[in-house]
């Protein structure tokens, strides 16, 4: 069964305890045919923890672009958010482009380690990292009309999904 060229109606609504924000989000999201169900579950969770209005989600699909971004009145990138594992060029394109740049990724996965360490020493360079099995059971739940009450708590995030109540560590693998 093939997931591709999916448009989900997702209903959002994100506590984040730590910070005292709440957000609440309707929107129509495209699972394109050239992206796999981690990469959107990821890009959701990412939309989930930058908790900004001004966030927007790359809906071109553009490999050159973040996955996610937020930008000033001057059209410059303030936040540069990709998930997954983003390439050393792409990485290195947005260090230049970006005041902040945020990768969301999950933990079993030793991309991190493979970057330079210029890289990971970045100041303005931040990986968070998730379990894949939290990532495979919200694959799992998928469901064209998406509907996620996520909390954010200390580094802990939890998603309930319908009667299913799924939680992850927040892995800040950057200081």
């Amino acid at each position: 069964m093939t997931d591709k060229g999916i448009l989900y109606r997702t209903h959002i609504d994100v506590a984040d305890i730590y910070h005292k924000r709440y957000r609440h989000s309707d929107m129509r999201v495209a699972l394109s045919d050239k992206e796999s169900s981690a990469h959107f579950v990821l890009r959701m969770l990412a939309f989930c923890l930058i908790q900004d209005e001004k966030c927007e989600l790359n809906v071109a699909h553009d490999q050159l672009q973040p996955d996610l971004y937020i930008k000033n009145e001057f059209d410059d990138v303030i936040l540069w958010c990709d998930v997954g594992w983003p390439s050393l060029k792409k990485i290195t394109r947005a260090l230049h482009r970006a005041d902040k740049v945020k990768v969301v990724t999950i933990k079993e996965h030793n991309w991190f380690d493979e970057l330079p360490q210029k890289i990971r020493q970045n100041k303005k360079f931040y990986v968070v990292a998730l379990n894949n099995e939290f990532i495979e059971k919200l694959i799992s739940l998928l469901a064209i009309k998406l509907s996620w009450n996520v909390v954010i708590e200390h580094n802990r995030i939890s998603v309930t999904v319908a009667e299913h109540f799924i939680q992850s560590d927040l892995v800040f693998l950057t200081k």
